[in-house]
């Protein structure tokens, strides 16, 4: 179930495989959610692996299905990304909370202080 439409470009698909969903690289909603007790019983002896990097086909009793990396298709719309990289994480929090804690110690500017005594 992607949630962007799949580029099956590069996908060599070998044919005669009966796929589970043979639309998967079309986002939509989902038909069933199955529980693992259920999942294990509906594999097949069989995988295909289509490549480095790329998804792999397994066989169940459904047909075969999909799963791995794939490649985001071209749809003309614009995509924002955002990468941030926190170098010391803990040394951050440790910033964030001692800039977030209340004190009961005030501590007043000399400016402040004037101000409050006048």
């Amino acid at each position: 179930m992607p949630n962007f439409k799949v580029n099956t470009n590069n996908l060599e698909i070998p044919k005669g495989l009966k796929l589970a969903d043979p639309y998967f690289y079309n986002p939509t909603t989902i038909d069933i959610l199955l529980g693992a007790e259920i999942f294990w019983e509906l594999l097949s002896v069989g995988q295909v692996r289509l490549g480095s990097h790329k998804p792999i086909l397994q066989k169940t009793k459904l047909g075969w299905v999909i799963g791995g990396p794939v490649e985001r298709a071209f749809n003309g719309e614009p995509t924002t990304s955002l990468v941030a990289s926190v170098s010391n994480l803990e040394l951050t929090l440790t910033k964030f909370w001692e800039l977030e804690s209340i004190t009961d110690k005030q501590e007043w500017s000399v400016e402040d202080h004037n101000n409050n005594n006048s």
